[in-house]
């Protein structure tokens, strides 16, 4: 690691998330200083964008890798993509699934993060999806794997984790659920709602409990009504909750997006991709998991023409906000301060401030990656041949 790094000349979007021409010291990898320093000579960033790096909270794989039965060099693979695309946090997530294949899962992506040093966006925690989802509300999870809420489950699965699972999505109607959120709320774990059915009442008592984030909000959700505003109805209207989007185009339509924008402004937004195995590979027909998957366009389907998941990264979230009309500095929150501060880390990244970590991504107007710095280290680099 360097023991000092000087970033000069971008336009920074600051904590208050308004941008301004700033210089940045990174010291030991953490931002030391900001100001202007015209006088010393660092790296020229030639008035490109200087943002947070952005945090992927919620995602299945890319590059033909998936987290379910992984090794450390699918993880490093998946971790270099992410890098690419401006994203310096990766939260893994891990389905409901078989329970070996859960257990092992878990125990795998566990041991990577706690060695760390992936070579690419830092594991600092893992997402599990799963396996307490309603039936009515799956998607693409299967009947089979899904389980009432259990607190002897969830420990389990920590333990085997090493104490690495940060965050977890259930449905709050489940026989259960009231008592696991509030132990999770406890344990300083960030309960998600989804996959569900509840009704307006029950979902205001998960908030009450302690839940915080919507998942993928509208998808795998029953539908709003206006006289049966459900789950949408309260998530929406509450400003206890986060809603994640996943910002595709396909997933959520760009008018929808917008009406969660609107509904719960920029300080309770997250974008997040979803994405599986296929991220970053062509359209084609796959078959990992033990289950065919076909990718068109941004988006892949079970052979009954189920969603499953995105190809997309949070990166084109952000894209897809601006061209309707988001601002740019609020699409950016969405991928940064906002699930840094729901998974209660943004005491340490999600915005550029001193004593942060150096976690920075360098981009142009047309928000391509020009370079993306982890810990004040550069570890990806936009090919200039």
């Amino acid at each position: 690691m360097p023991e000092e790094l000087l970033l000069q000349n971008a336009r920074v979007l600051l904590d208050d998330f308004v941008l301004r021409k700033r210089d940045i010291r990174i010291r030991r990898g953490r931002i030391a200083e900001i100001g202007s320093f015209p006088e010393e000579k660092g790296v020229d960033l030639n008035g490109k964008y200087l943002f947070p790096g952005f945090v992927e909270s919620h995602f299945h794989g890319a590059c033909g890798e998936t987290f379910q039965d992984i090794d450390r060099k699918g993880i490093e693979k998946i971790a270099a993509y992410e890098a690419a695309h401006g994203i310096t946090t990766i939260i893994p997530t891990i389905s409901g699934a078989p329970e070996a294949v859960m257990d092992s899962s878990v125990e795998a992506v566990g041991k990577v993060m706690r060695k760390g040093n992936t070579g690419g966006a830092v594991i600092r925690g893992i997402h599990v999806e799963g396996p307490f989802l309603s039936v009515a509300c799956r998607g693409a999870h299967r009947e089979e794997d899904l389980r009432k809420p259990s607190i002897e489950r969830w420990n389990q699965l920590q333990e085997l984790s090493g104490g690495c699972l940060r965050s977890i999505t259930l449905a709050p109607e489940l026989d259960g659920a009231m008592e696991l959120i509030r132990y999770l709320n406890e344990q300083g774990i960030t309960v998600q709602m989804g996959h569900s059915a509840a009704d307006y009442e029950t979902t205001e008592r998960a908030v009450d409990a302690g839940a915080t984030v919507s998942t993928h909000t509208f998808n795998a959700m029953v539908s709003l009504h206006h006289r049966a505003p459900g789950i949408l109805g309260a998530v929406l209207t509450d400003d206890r909750v986060t809603c994640e989007m996943i910002g595709d185009l396909t997933h959520v339509q760009g008018p929808v997006l917008l009406i969660i924008y609107r509904c719960k402004g920029p300080d309770r937004i997250t974008l997040v991709s979803d994405s599986m195995y296929a991220a970053g590979m062509p359209e084609g027909t796959y078959d990992l998991e033990g289950r065919i998957r076909t990718v068109r366009g941004n988006v892949a389907y079970l052979p009954n023409g189920t969603i499953s998941g995105s190809v997309c990264c949070i990166l084109d979230g952000v894209r897809n906000l601006v061209k309707w009309g988001v601002p740019l500095e609020h699409a950016v929150k969405a991928a940064s301060w906002n699930p840094s501060r729901t998974l209660r880390l943004s005491d340490r990244i999600g915005s550029i401030a001193v004593g942060k970590e150096a976690d920075l991504v360098v981009m142009d107007d047309a928000l391509q990656v020009s370079a993306t710095y982890i810990g004040g280290i550069c570890v990806y680099q936009e090919d200039r041949a």
